[in-house]
C-alpha cells in the first residue's frame, strides 16, 4: 500500500515569519499535532515542521510571549518527509528511525501534497499488527530530546 492511500491530504500550513499562536491556532481548529511550514503562499516548499510540543518547548518551557515568537523560532528544520509513491512501510520505518508520529509528504520538488500519522497508517492501511506494534514501541520509546530531528538540529548547530 503507498502513502498516497493513506496519507491527509492538502494538509494546512504556515510560514516561518508566522507568529507561533496562528500555528496553535491551526493544530486545534483541524485537531493536528503537526504543521508544516513551507516557503510562501506561493511556494509550498516544505522547509520544516513546527508541532504541539515544539511550540510549549518554545514558549511555555522559556517563559515566553507567544505574539513574540515566530514559527521560525519553534520549527524543527531537520525535515523526515515521504513522497506520495512511497510505501506505507518506509513512513513506518521513518516514524521508527527518528521517533516521530507524523511526517509530510513532498512531491519531487519537495512541495507540500499531504501528511501522515501513525493514526492514518492504524486506520487505513493494510499493515502486519506485528509491525506496526513493532514500529510504534519504537517510536514512543523514552529519550533524552525532545525530537530526534530536533536533536539532530543542535548538534548542527553545535
Amino acid at each position: 500500500m503507498k502513502i498516497k492511500d493513506v496519507m491527509t491530504t492538502n494538509p494546512s500550513y504556515c510560514m516561518a515569519r508566522d507568529s507561533s499562536p496562528l500555528a496553535a491556532r491551526i493544530m486545534k481548529e483541524k485537531d493536528v499535532g503537526i504543521v508544516p511550514v513551507v516557503k510562501s503562499e506561493t511556494d509550498r516548499t516544505v522547509i520544516g515542521v513546527v508541532t504541539d510540543r515544539d511550540l510549549c518547548l518554545a514558549i511555555v518551557a522559556e517563559n515566553a510571549q507567544p505574539d513574540t515568537v515566530t514559527v521560525e523560532r519553534c520549527m524543527t528544520t531537520n525535515l523526515v518527509a515521504a513522497r506520495p509513491d512511497d510505501d506505507v512501510e518506509k513512513a513506518l520505518a521513518l516514524m521508527s528511525e527518528n521517533q516521530i508520529k507524523r511526517i509530510p509528504v513532498v512531491d519531487p520538488e519537495g512541495k507540500l501534497v499531504g501528511i501522515v500519522a501513525t493514526a492514518d497508517i492504524l486506520q487505513r492501511a493494510d499493515v502486519s499488527s506485528d509491525a506496526t506494534c513493532a514500529a510504534f514501541r519504537k517510536v514512543t520509546a523514552p529519550t533524552e530530546d525532545a525530537s530526534k530531528p530536533r536533536a539532530k538540529m543542535k548538534r548542527k548547530a553545535a
